[in-house]
């Protein structure tokens, strides 16, 4: 029989009652107690994530340098009695998961649409931003190092019910234990599985699904490579690895030709007809045309950026050497670069006339797009957090409060 666990909202002013997992939530505010807490050592995808640490409580965000909030204010909206973990933002819903095995689908005014908890335990949620949410399904990776599982599975979700579609699983050989890239095309979803270990461990596979079935359309077997990013376009999977880009016809697998990159793990990035990829060994950020596969600009980055992260007519990158740069889409000039503390260590988040990104001090910061201003500035963990923005409200997985961001 199908579990499900009810979750309820306590809101500012926005909804009424309780948000609970199982029964009731406890009363001292922490995580209910009726499931077993993740150990230091579970994590999805690489076995080693810190449990939930509330040492940094309270509604409002803590700063040492509370001067340098120069033009926006975060001022809370609606509490939840739970923590996600690796929230985002995608078409206007916060995707993120409890635990290991809960996925939860949240509405900016802090109404849960649903959760759900049918992954078995012996895995746990692999999210893509770039992949999970779509009109007619929510996708779900995952990786079976978090539990006892040998390979991995591929969840699809009712957008509106989270009711289980159908799923895919990888070979039990121990070397595809890991689903952290997939995307939709057209009625297509392809994914890329692999381990999470060496490259000579790697054993990788991209594979094809019936986006109505789950149905296996076709797969192609891609040995030590690493997929490192996956994205669709005219009918096209465009499969990133550690190697090159392979282009694939996404309904028959026919290989369509390659696109001799030489991509670090911060993947690869589509929009309008073009990609943008880090090439590691000449240390650029490169922008290929979709259709020709012809270079269109090369720009310098002398570390692996997190991003691209794609605006109106800019992209972003975040320099873990502590720097957020703002490049023209079409000639890959540099427009700014600002500073932070310590390392840049979220793929920047465009939120139009602003860019968002985050530090490994915990810091959440505000940039003009227009001019790499700083417009805020806070910290709200001691450690790197993850975060979603939609329509002026920011969720982060480090507190249980949506803030509504607000200019002075």
């Amino acid at each position: 029989m199908r579990r499900r666990r009810l979750i309820a909202v306590c809101g500012a002013g926005v909804v009424s009652g309780c948000l609970r997992v199982g029964e009731t939530a406890a009363d001292d505010g922490s995580e209910p107690t009726d499931e077993p807490e993740e150990s230091e050592n579970e994590a999805a995808g690489n076995g080693s994530e810190s449990a939930d640490d509330d040492s940094v409580e309270g509604s409002e965000p803590s700063s040492d340098e509370s001067d340098e909030i120069t033009s926006l204010d975060l001022t809370p909206a609606w509490d939840l009695d739970l923590r996600f973990r690796d929230v985002f933002a995608a078409d206007s819903t916060f995707v993120g998961r409890f635990r290991l095995d809960t996925l939860v689908r949240l509405d900016p005014d802090g109404t849960v649409s649903w959760n759900t908890d049918d992954l078995s335990d012996a895995y746990g949620i692999q999210l893509d931003p770039t992949g999970t949410v779509y009109e007619e399904a929510i996708y779900a990776g995952t990786s079976g190092q978090a539990g006892d599982a040998d390979n991995a599975r591929l969840y699809a979700f009712d957008p509106n019910s989270g009711d289980v579609q159908w799923t895919d699983e990888t070979a039990t050989n121990g070397t595809r234990d890991l689903i952290d890239h997939y995307t939709r095309i057209d009625d297509c979803v392809v994914y890329g599985g692999q381990s999470g270990g060496t490259d000579n461990e790697q054993d990788s596979v991209v594979r094809a699904l019936d986006a109505e079935t789950g149905d296996e359309l076709w797969d192609d077997e891609l040995g030590t490579r690493f997929v490192v990013g996956l994205e669709g376009y005219d009918g096209r999977a465009f499969v990133g690895t550690t190697d090159e880009i392979i282009v694939y016809d996404a309904e028959t697998g026919t290989e369509e030709g390659t696109i001799e990159l030489t991509l670090g793990f911060s993947g690869v990035t589509y929009a309008d007809e073009t990609l943008y990829a880090y090439e590691r060994v000449n240390e650029t950020v490169t922008a290929v045309d979709a259709n020709d596969y012809e270079t269109l600009w090369q720009t310098e980055s002398m570390t692996e950026p997190l991003g691209p992260s794609i605006g109106d007519t800019r992209f972003y990158v975040g320099d873990p050497a502590g720097f957020v740069r703002a490049y023209d889409r079409s000639t890959g000039e540099r427009h700014w670069e600002s500073p932070i503390d310590g390392s840049v260590a979220t793929a920047p988040i465009p939120d139009g006339d602003r860019v968002w990104a985050g530090s490994d001090r915990g810091e959440v910061i505000a940039f003009a797009a227009d001019t790499g201003d700083l417009l805020y500035k806070d910290r709200f963990d001691d450690e790197e957090v993850a975060f979603g923005v939609i329509d002026d409200v920011l969720l982060t997985d480090a507190k249980r409060t949506g803030y509504e961001i607000r200019e002075e």
